[in-house]
Parts: C-alpha cells; structure tokens; sequence
C-alpha cells in the first residue's frame, strides 16, 4: 500500500506538459464550439420551457471541461482527486427533458476532444453532430403521425357538450372524454383526447367550436407545445 501511494506522489510530480498559449487557444476553440453548441440548442429546442441559463451552462460546462482534462492529463492522482471532489457535490435542477442531457454530454465530450489537445477532431465533431441535430430537427424524425393531442375547452356553463362532441364526430375525429370540471359557478371545463395530424383541420375545428359561443376558450396540447386557439 505504501508503495503504492509512494507511485501516486511520484506521478503527481511530473511537470506539466502544456503552456500558457495551449491554455488560450483552448478557451478559445471551446469558446466557439460551445456557441455552436449552444445556438444547436437554442434553435432546435421545442419545449415550452426554454432556459437561457442553460444555454450559456453549455459553453461554460464545455471550457470547463477542456480545462479539467489538460490539467489532468495522464496524471492518475490528479484523476482520483477530481473523482473525489465530484462525489461530494449534489446538484439540485433537475432535468426537465432528456435531450438536454444529450447536450450536456455533447458539449462535454467536445470539450474533451479538445482537452487532450485534438483540435480539428473537436471541432469537426462539433460541426458535424450540430448538423445531424438539425437534420432530425428538420425532418421532424421519430414523430409519430397519430400522437395524441389533449384539447381543453373552457365553455359557459350553459353550454351543451353534445355541441361540443357533434362538431368532433363531423370532423371524424377520434375522441375521448377525459375530464369535465366546474372551474367556477359561470364557468366548465372539458379536456378531451383527440387524434388527428393536421394542424389546419385542428385550426378550423377551434373556429367552429368558438362559432357555438365567443367567449369560448379553446387550448391545444400537442406533445410539449402548448398552442392556445
């Protein structure tokens, strides 16, 4: 054992085997990949709620991370202290969508790529998986035609549901009930499951139901964007 930590003192020794120009150009080179990284984010990110804090965390989590790695190197007391370190930290935001993991480790993984000093693999890495995000963005890849829609309807009470479920059925929508609340003693709320996938028939559909009375309030859900008719 004690000739084991004898070999870590050793190794945490060695002399460092950057300089201060490998430190700036790397800031540098991570500064604008993690922009890249960043607006990737920002342009293809379609939840409703969107966090300006975690698109600037993407560029500083990346230069942190390059400069964890150069620091590190193949120096092994190093690596055990920093695995110690990240042990006792807990962090409290959650994770409101998956695919902002997946930006986490991109911007991490970019950030090592340049860590270790492999500057056109970075930012080529960089590059290349920004464009295939906005290829599955575009092309709007694994949706699915039929998702389910929830359609929220605040009505007056006097209002009849049989109005309601007859301009559904003249649309052949299929349609379910799922709940029907008295918000207030003027005032009913229907939620109802709907499949269809065309928005402009979604569009007319909430114009006629606002036909039977205007001070109809009608908000479609559609997977995790919410868009008020």
């Amino acid at each position: 054992m004690n000739e084991f930590l004898q070999q870590l003192s050793l190794i945490g020794n060695t002399t460092k085997s950057f300089t201060l120009v490998d430190v700036v150009l790397i800031i540098f080179l991570t500064l604008i990949s993690g922009i890249i990284i960043s607006q990737t984010y920002k342009n293809t990110y379609k939840g409703i709620s969107y966090s300006q804090s975690f698109a600037q965390t993407i560029v500083i989590m990346e230069i942190t991370a390059a400069i964890i790695i150069l620091v590190i190197g193949s120096n092994i007391a190093l690596a055990f202290g920093l695995v110690g370190t990240l042990s006792i930290i807990r962090f409290r935001t959650s994770v409101k969508d998956p695919k902002d993991v997946a930006f986490i480790f991109f911007a991490m993984g970019s950030g090592m790529a340049f860590g270790i000093r492999l500057y056109v693999e970075g930012m080529l890495f960089t590059v290349l998986l920004s464009l295939i995000i906005f290829a599955l963005f575009y092309f709007d890849f694994g949706r699915k035609k039929d998702a389910n829609k929830i359609l929220k309807i605040r009505v007056p009470q006097d209002t009849s549901i049989e109005k309601i479920q007859s301009i559904l059925i003249n649309y052949k929508l299929k349609f379910y009930l799922v709940s029907r609340d008295n918000i207030t003693d003027d005032l009913l709320e229907f939620v109802y499951v709907i499949k269809n996938n065309k928005k402009s028939s979604l569009d007319r559909l909430t114009e006629d139901i606002k036909a039977i009375d205007k001070s109809i309030k009608v908000t479609i859900y559609e997977e995790r964007q919410e868009l008020e008719m």
